[in-house]
């Protein structure tokens, strides 16, 4: 492997990395936020409320990035500490040039509802996009590995939509006298979970198009509940639940593909029923119960 800025050693893949390299990082950063608020009283009624706005917007290029493959071809005689059976190399090379674009933005408001407690209302917004500019493939001395791409389609996929392109967070916190309660419910965006398997033809080779594996999450709500009592100054309690209507990710399918596709899908999806690239993971509803003492 090669260290950013770093000259060649023995632990450089020295023919893709002759004189070393060095990730160049292209930012541009904006953020702003606004508060206003009012106090006032009438009669037996005091008001105070607020109404908070952030926005923040980022935008950053990475050139010469870095990234592994695995050559099914490698060669097979390393100095590898005294293992002599290796079958397959890991190397590191700047095969990528990307642009990553995004806005956050945060609403909190504060109802002017005192006598009745103190209620937080908080609305997130978050959108995310990246792009792939450039896939750099000067294979050099690897040319004669059949088959070999630096950055494929797999991973090409999973950079640009691996994740959620966008998020929303709705969350309400609340006190009343002795007792709290704390309700958030998030929404994720779709994601792509890339299989292994090609295109089909005539887009067999191409590094964008969507494989017969694929496997394509819808967005989902994700909403979690916590009570709390407080009787004492040292002392609370609290109950609650995550992902309160216990809501999973889309199955990943399994058995024979559509009679157009044909094949199987992947026989570890049959025992394997969710994808990993699920955002929100698939454990399902969590429930518990909290003590604290403050000392």
């Amino acid at each position: 492997m090669l260290a950013p800025n770093q000259a060649p050693n023995s632990g450089n893949f020295v023919p893709l990395t002759p004189d070393g390299f060095l990730p160049f990082i292209a930012s541009s950063l904006t953020d702003y936020a606004a508060t206003l608020g009012l106090r006032t009283s009438a009669g037996e009624w005091n008001v105070d409320g607020s109404l908070g706005y952030g926005h923040n917007r980022f935008n950053y290029q990475v050139q010469n990035s870095l990234n592994t493959s695995f050559g099914r071809s490698s060669q097979s005689s390393f100095d590898a500490g005294g293992f002599t059976s290796v079958g397959a190399a890991r190397f590191f090379t700047a095969g990528l040039d990307t642009r990553t674009q995004g806005v956050d933005a945060v609403l909190n408001w504060r109802l002017p509802l005192e006598s009745m407690g103190k209620w937080n209302l908080t609305a997130a917004y978050n959108y995310n996009q990246h792009k792939i500019l450039a896939r750099k493939n000067d294979l050099g001395p690897l040319a004669t590995i059949p088959g070999l791409i630096l950055f494929g389609r797999v991973e090409g996929l999973r950079f640009t939509e691996g994740q959620p392109r966008d998020k929303v967070v709705l969350s309400l916190d609340g006190e009343v006298g002795l007792f709290g309660i704390t309700a958030r419910t998030t929404r994720y965006g779709k994601v792509t979970s890339p299989g292994s398997a090609t295109p089909l033809a005539p887009n067999a080779a191409s590094l964008t198009e969507y494989g017969p594996d694929d496997i394509f999450l819808r967005a989902k709500w994700i909403t979690d509940l916590e009570l709390r009592l407080k009787p004492t100054e040292r002392l609370s309690f609290a109950v609650g639940a995550d992902n309160v209507f216990d809501v999973y990710p889309d199955r990943s399918p399994f058995g024979a593909r559509p009679a157009a596709i044909g094949g199987v899908y992947p026989a570890n999806q049959q025992y394997i029923p969710f994808s990993i690239f699920s955002p929100f993971g698939f454990n399902g509803r969590f429930l518990y119960a909290r003590a604290s003492i403050d000392f």
